[in-house]
């Protein structure tokens, strides 16, 4: 993780994503059909880092979990993330099986995590 703070909000990442991702598609081969490579790239962070949130859904990305205490955050120990994933061109999230069916491709907020 690079953590320039003259950087931050300045859409550095956002930009990357939006070029890496389309390049890795291109590069790398389908997983479906008993290939070797991927139809899916996946990023997670915490619940509370919004700006790492608003990057992936800026770069295409649609959310589709919370995972409750499955982060390793080393300031803060567990925490609970949040996973949003983007479908190789041609495929999507709900045919490979990915977007469970309470997450809403559209929706901009992850749910709430229960409480415990």
């Amino acid at each position: 993780m690079i953590r320039v703070i003259d950087h931050f909000g300045k859409g550095y990442a956002t930009e990357a994503l939006r070029v890496v991702v389309p390049a890795l598609f291109e590069r790398m081969p389908l997983a479906s059909n008993g290939g070797t490579g991927f139809d899916y790239i996946e990023g997670r962070t915490a619940t509370e880092n919004k700006a790492s949130q608003g990057v992936l859904k800026k770069a295409g990305f649609s959310y589709c979990e919370t995972g409750l205490q499955d982060f390793e955050n080393p300031l803060r120990g567990k925490s609970d993330s949040v996973w949003y994933r983007i479908a190789r061109p041609g495929k999507t999230l709900r045919e490979l099986g990915l977007l469970p069916s309470e997450a809403n491709e559209d929706d901009d907020k992850p749910p709430t995590p229960p409480l415990q």
